[in-house]
């Protein structure tokens, strides 16, 4: 799999890559190998591939959450200047704290994501399949205080952070699309491919208390090609060249707002429209859950890329309740 995934590919754009035979069933002779430490300390970029962000975890953390010699070795490769990248679950994992399993409705219905142990090797939630839990992370982002996650839009990701920043205390979460890069150094973050990137601050956020999760004040940017998001101002660059739209479209109000894209849609549209604001619901009922979407006046902006006739949305507030 590797051969035929990563190995052509990554030679192809001038890399010399070597693949680190570590898993689930070897991690425990494998983690402390001085020759796979041997080869990441002779590396000057880390990839870390799809699949289960708990597994990751699972092979390069001690059952304490001490790091291993091989852990070591990627973290020495990241402050010596080198990349740490990944994708999908390797995505993910990038956090102090990663998250997995379950859907955006199930973690709305259910209110509490599941701690889980090194040793446990998975995130669900035993009693809910709809619900995930949280582990323990690489780290690589928390300079960020911020968390990860991926296929978002195409998956409909789009509230699995809210309660997941509020479970682990975090104000910053990063969702990547299909297709999609983000690339973070310094204090900014640069958005590279196809897609898009969400990135919510929840600094002045507040929580329910009630069975289901609600939340209010939560601000949300949507990046796409060439934007930037600085970190210290928690504000959108746009790339050069995009310019600023001004309100004169219709709104749209999603009727299935976990959907595949329609986050995204009706952000856009939004920023595009007269109107201030607007609604996304849930299809599911009992509870059924309504997002709501705000402009600020001054705050939020929308600029507009002619080339790939894209919008991006520079800090919408978000809010979220259950009847």
């Amino acid at each position: 799999e590797y051969a035929s995934a990563y190995q052509n590919l990554l030679t192809g754009y001038g890399f010399v890559p070597v693949f680190i035979p570590i898993a689930v069933d070897n991690y425990a002779t494998a983690a402390i190998s001085a020759a796979n430490v041997a080869l990441v300390a002779g590396c000057d970029a880390v990839f870390f591939n799809g699949g289960w962000q708990e597994r990751h975890t699972r092979v390069l953390y001690n059952d304490d959450g001490t790091a291993t010699p091989l852990m070591t070795a990627v973290q020495g490769v990241y402050d010596r200047g080198g990349l740490i990248a990944g994708t999908s679950a390797g995505c993910n994992v990038q956090g102090t704290t990663t998250y997995g399993d379950g859907t955006s409705y199930g973690y709305l219905k259910a209110n509490h994501l599941i701690p889980k142990l090194i040793s446990d090797v998975n995130t669900a939630d035993p009693n809910d399949s709809e619900n995930g839990g949280t582990v323990k992370g690489l780290g690589f982002l928390s300079a960020y205080g911020a968390l990860a996650d991926s296929h978002f839009m195409a998956r409909g990701r789009f509230a699995r952070p809210l309660v997941a920043m509020r479970d682990t205390g975090l104000t910053t979460a990063i969702g990547v699309d299909e297709d999609t890069g983000f690339l973070l150094a310094g204090t900014t973050g640069t958005v590279y491919g196809a897609g898009g990137v969400t990135v919510f601050d929840a600094t002045a956020a507040q929580y329910g208390t009630g069975t289901w999760f609600s939340a209010t004040g939560v601000l949300v940017s949507y990046l796409t090609s060439g934007d930037r998001f600085d970190f210290s101002s928690r504000a959108m660059l746009p790339a050069a060249g995009k310019t600023l739209l001004v309100g004169t479209g219709k709104v749209y109000a999603s009727t299935n707002i976990f959907g595949a894209g329609e986050a995204a849609k009706v952000m856009t549209t939004l920023a595009q429209a007269k109107v201030t604001a607007t609604t996304g619901i849930s299809t599911e009922t009992a509870p059924r859950f309504t997002v709501t979407f705000t402009k600020t006046a001054g705050i939020t902006k929308a600029y507009y890329d002619a080339k790939t006739r894209k919008v991006a949305v520079d800090r919408m507030v978000v809010g979220v309740s259950g009847q």
